[in-house]
């Protein structure tokens, strides 16, 4: 144990102490990679007196002394302090989960937990990192054979404990149906998880909401989607470091929309929320957006055709595309008119432009790009989708998923891939109307109905 009398006296900061040891830790990871994480307690001050560079030293080689032991796969040190008279105690527990071979004795699968008693002189008490912007933070944590318990067990402690400095809730969800709930909240979210949990469900997670910020534990050489709300901590990592992923702002997303006019879109929508909702809404429609003008258009209907463009006109303006809404303007106003013959040769052009935009949009949300399909084949209702019983399986999982989480919108992105068959337009018609009246289950049961 360390003697204060003989020491070298200094204040410090307790995150000069945090970055010395990430320091090692970083070093020590490019020789043995590992999982590494270091933990402070909400107890641990902001500012201590002792010997600095011998609490380093001693830190370090008991953590030395701890690796000597055999293989670790994780490494957890956790800093706590006691108050006692007339000094108090830094104490620094350090623990590893060992790597687990066929023919070891059980005593070797347990690792080892040691425990450092520094004595240390309290300066200045308070949370090592706070955040001004409330949020809420939730640990997603669904058991998987490939994580160990107490593995697990040291990443989640370290948020909880993290949360608690922070002065922030925190939540636990073992399930995605939790999660989702958790989520339609809509209030601000940090959502954290590991690189194992996110590869599981990775068509979810890499399209969360705009209020989510999604933090990825990654081991180095893994890579996560790069999004604006979505962020890799990369191990060796600390608290600290994980607080700064939680508070730091976001980088704005661009808006690289080059064929449309988005302030005017603001104008008309109010704000940004509300646009790029919208936007995400045709965008999400794809083709079923210029459908019933292709119809109207086939089949030569040319009052419904008038009013369908008069649509198009003024809902096409009001999200900025502004080349649209000129030519639906000039096809509405030859309707009126009756000018069929500036109507069929002007009609494609008009079509050029609205799935231009729409490839547009889906471009900015990263979707698919809905294809145009000829009007004739959309109403052959007896094809099909070229899906194996085992993918429709998983779109039904998905979809139900989707359905009991209240999200219409991740359910009209599943439902993404059918629209390659002209044989369920009428189907998706349907489902995307009950959707529209939030009736989601019955929009499950539609397409549970169509599979089975």
């Amino acid at each position: 144990m360390m003697d204060l009398e003989n020491t070298k006296m200094e204040s410090y900061a307790e995150n000069d102490l945090i970055d010395h040891l990430m320091a090692f830790l970083h070093e020590t990871y490019e020789k043995e990679p590992m999982g590494m994480v270091i933990d402070c307690d909400v107890n641990v001050p902001k500012r201590l007196t002792g010997d600095l560079q011998t609490t380093q030293q001693e830190i370090l080689q008991k953590i030395q002394e701890v690796l000597s032991y055999g293989k670790t796969r994780l490494l957890v040190i956790r800093l706590t302090y006691e108050r006692s008279l007339p000094t108090g105690n830094l104490l620094v527990l350090i623990q590893t989960h060992p790597v687990r071979d066929q023919g070891q004795a059980p005593h070797e699968m347990m690792g080892r937990t040691e425990t450092l008693v520094l004595p240390q002189l309290l300066v200045e008490e308070g949370p090592l990192v706070t955040c001004k912007e409330p949020c809420q933070l939730i640990g997603y944590y669904e058991r998987q054979q490939n994580m160990d318990a107490g593995e697990r067990q040291a990443y989640l402690i370290t948020q909880e404990h993290l949360a608690k400095q922070m002065g922030l809730p925190f939540v636990l969800c073992g399930t995605i149906q939790h999660l989702q709930a958790e989520l339609q909240k809509k209030r601000e979210v940090c959502l954290m998880l590991s690189m194992a949990q996110y590869e599981v469900h990775q068509a979810y997670f890499s399209h969360l909401p705009e209020h989510v910020r999604l933090i990825v534990f990654c081991r180095q050489g893994h890579r996560i989607e790069e999004r604006t709300n979505q962020i890799a901590l990369y191990v060796p990592f600390s608290s600290l470091e994980l607080a700064d992923a939680i508070v730091s702002p976001l980088p704005e997303k661009e808006d690289v929309l080059p064929t449309l006019d988005a302030s005017v879109g603001r104008l008309y929508c109010g704000n940004d929320e509300i646009y790029h909702k919208i936007l995400k809404d045709y965008a999400l429609r794809g083709k079923h957006n210029w459908v019933r003008i292709e119809e109207l258009f086939a089949k030569q209907d040319w009052d419904n055709y008038r009013i369908e463009v008069h649509g198009i006109k003024s809902s096409m303006k009001a999200i900025g595309a502004m080349e649209l809404s000129e030519e639906a303007k000039a096809l509405e106003a030859a309707g009126k008119e009756g000018d069929i013959l500036y109507i069929l040769s002007q009609h494609e052009k008009m079509m050029q432009f609205f799935i231009r935009d729409i490839h547009s949009i889906q471009a900015y949300f990263d979707m698919p790009l809905s294809p145009r399909k000829d009007v004739g084949a959309e109403n052959e209702e007896s094809a099909s989708v070229n899906l194996s019983e085992a993918e429709k399986k998983e779109l039904l999982t998905q979809l139900e998923d989707a359905a009991y989480g209240l999200d219409g919108q991740e359910m009209l992105k599943i439902l993404q891939p059918l629209e390659a068959s002209g044989g369920f337009v009428g189907l998706l018609q349907e489902v995307e109307r009950k959707i529209d009246s939030e009736d989601y289950l019955s929009a499950y049961d539609l397409v549970e109905k169509r599979f089975t």
